[in-house]
């Protein structure tokens, strides 16, 4: 009797997981696979993708977990009901990924499926849809069985998911019911193993989440009326749906919501559950998903982004311009000139070099102004335009920072770091190696500079030598302070971050040539430009990539961030760009040459940006103002962040 009926229930659970809907939808759906190495077969998935959906727009996505024996068709019914709330606009625009696992339990059982779905299906699915990378656009959901793997993915990898919706969730504090699939598939051992069971069960995953610092927000749903199974064998799956709520939310302080709807285990109470569960999730669970889209969208609509102005120079332009307190933009041409502009574009005044100026100009707080230039002399200028000294020290691309004593740090052609007073005395100089196009930082207790035969160095304020580190690849571009580490990329492979006051490497990521000097947001991201596959990226962190935009050539020019999350970089295409906080296109300015300058702002919005065509360009960014920068004193600069090799 009981077999017959433990048979019946079967049958039940794959008519109901298995459900397929005829699809009414205004996005569009796709079924495609992965081909897994880990599984050794094809990873089946179903997409779907909102209406406003392009290959250029990093939208957010939610995976959706089936329950026992179901497929990539089974969540097609709850598709129409994300589909609604998007096009209503009741939520954010989502796409969603509903992988196929059968009995998996979304665990690696009998097969792998829990590595394959985080280490191989994830990444290539968001490669291949240009999905955004953060956490916070990031949110998974299951029912039944599928309510199982999203609560232990989204305690297990936090790193990865903001929230987690779970609908009827298999969950079981202690051990399932005799007659639960948990059991009768073997992904807990055959015959069933309990110490594999606990190991895997969501109490022993709390913990692993307690010891980590991301932070998700749970919704939980279940039918007062879900199974009673025969022969007094009960899930009982809203009673622990309650029992969860109380462990993971009241007990352990994750914030979350509990409902209990009239129904069963069925699409009856998922449907309205699921509503309800993105409707928090977009505005409740998700604080930076909504802050991200709100900035996003506020700028597209409301930002007047347009050039302003241009400034013809007499030749190209790949110094980075910088501003004086009194607005004045300072910056060098090839065509062997310095020159001075007004806000509005007017000409100040020029001064004739006997080279190129590739450096970015650092101006003091008594206004003068200090031009490296590759005639091989440091150059200061009074405010209105006079020379005030210049000493030959073998300058080139390295441009000039000023220390909190006034002091001026430079590296030189011939692979020197030199120390320079207000009057023109040198006060130490120490050999790095070979040449210095890097920049020097200082924090007003230490100096860190770069020689381009892999070595990285602090120093003292008195020039002692603090540490070395022996990197693996040429230095071209400058370092820049993360917190109290700092952060560095090497030409030919790798970002580093470094312990500030030793040297020691914390953390390092590989990279396809980084060109840029890095830069940091207040959220702790970094962006940095790339030389062989001619990208931005944008990273957490963690370190973790949460999305990349390609350009046409390589990039150079350092990126500036500002608020609302916007990023602008120029690139060697020919173009200056703005990105949004998602990695989204929202601005492009075609120019006449390559865009090697780093873009400077102001605080009313107006970015100056040099080009290879000789122009100075102005762009008007309404209602936008400059964030903290890692670059303060100079704002970046291509020749200070990397050479032309």
């Amino acid at each position: 009797m009981f077999l017959k009926r433990f048979i019946a229930v079967i049958a039940v659970l794959i008519s109901v997981f298995t459900l397929s809907y005829a699809l009414d939808l205004k996005g569009t759906t796709e079924s495609s696979s992965i081909d897994s190495k880990i599984l050794g077969h094809a990873f089946k998935y179903k997409v779907y993708l909102p209406a406003d959906y392009t290959s250029q727009k990093k939208l957010p996505v939610i995976y959706l977990l089936h329950g026992s024996n179901g497929n990539e068709n089974s969540w097609d019914e709850l598709l129409a009901t994300l589909d609604t709330l998007v096009s209503s606009g009741e939520i954010p625009s989502f796409a969603a990924v509903v992988p196929c696992s059968g009995y998996s339990w979304w665990v690696d059982g009998r097969e792998k499926y829990e590595s394959a779905f985080i280490n191989e299906l994830m990444p290539q699915i968001e490669e291949k849809y240009n999905f955004s990378k953060y956490r916070e656009t990031r949110i998974i959901s299951g029912f039944s069985m599928g309510g199982y793997g999203a609560l232990r993915y989204a305690l297990v990898y936090p790193e990865l998911f903001s929230g987690a919706i779970l609908l009827s969730p298999a969950l079981y504090d202690t051990l399932p019911p005799i007659d639960s699939s948990a059991r009768e598939t073997g992904n807990f051992g055959m015959p069933f193993d309990i110490v594999k069971w606990n190991f895997l069960n969501y109490p022993q995953a709390l913990k692993k989440y307690k010891q980590q610092n991301s932070a998700i927000s749970l919704f939980i749903a279940a039918g007062d009326d879900d199974w009673h199974n025969p022969e007094g064998y009960e899930f009982n799956i809203e009673q622990q749906a309650v029992k969860a709520y109380g462990i993971l939310c009241k007990e352990n302080k994750i914030p979350g919501e509990l409902r209990i709807l009239n129904g069963g285990h069925d699409s009856g109470v998922w449907k309205p559950a699921f509503s309800e569960g993105l409707k928090y999730i977009g505005s409740v669970v998700s604080k930076e998903l909504k802050k991200l889209y709100s900035d996003s969208s506020s700028i597209k609509k409301a930002a007047e982004i347009s050039k302003v102005w241009s400034f013809k120079a007499a030749g190209p332009i790949n110094s980075s311009p910088a501003i004086g307190s009194d607005g004045t933009i300072y910056f060098g041409c090839d065509g062997k000139k310095i020159y001075a502009l007004t806000p509005d574009g007017n000409k100040k005044w020029e001064y004739t070099t006997d080279d190129a100026v590739y450096a970015t100009p650092a101006v003091d707080a008594d206004g003068t102004v200090y031009f490296a230039c590759w005639d091989g002399f440091l150059y200061a200028m009074n405010p209105e335009g006079t020379l005030k000294w210049k000493i030959n020290i073998g300058c080139g691309d390295s441009s000039a920072c000023i220390g909190t004593d006034g002091s001026i740090y430079i590296g030189s052609s011939d692979g020197k770091l030199v120390c320079i007073d207000k009057s023109s005395v040198i006060k130490w100089q120490v050999q790095l190696g070979s040449i210095v196009t890097s920049s020097p930082i200082t924090d007003g207790k230490m100096v860190f500079a770069a020689s381009e035969d892999n070595k990285f160095f602090a120093f003292s304020l008195d020039g002692k030598k603090l540490w070395q580190a022996d990197l693996d690849s040429w230095i071209t571009s400058s370092p820049s302070f993360y917190d109290e580490s700092i952060v560095m990329a090497v030409s030919g492979s790798s970002l580093y971050i470094f312990e500030k006051a030793t040297g020691k490497v914390i953390k390092q990521v590989a990279l396809s040539g980084g060109r840029s000097s890095p830069v940091t947001d207040k959220n702790g991201n970094i962006y940095i430009g790339t030389r062989e596959d001619k990208k931005l990226y944008a990273f957490n962190k963690n370190f973790e990539k949460i999305w990349d935009f390609a350009t046409g050539s390589r990039v150079y020019s350092t990126p500036l961030t500002v608020s609302g999350g916007l990023v602008m970089f120029g690139s060697r295409d020919k173009s200056f760009y703005c990105i949004d906080s998602l990695g989204n296109l929202i601005y492009e300015l075609k120019t006449g040459g390559e865009v090697n300058s780093s873009p400077v702002i102001t605080q009313d919005g107006t970015i100056y940006i040099g080009s290879a065509d000789s122009q100075l360009y102005a762009i008007r960014f309404a209602d936008t103002s400059v964030q903290e920068s890692s670059w303060s004193m100079f704002r970046g600069n291509e020749r200070r962040n990397g050479s032309t090799k």
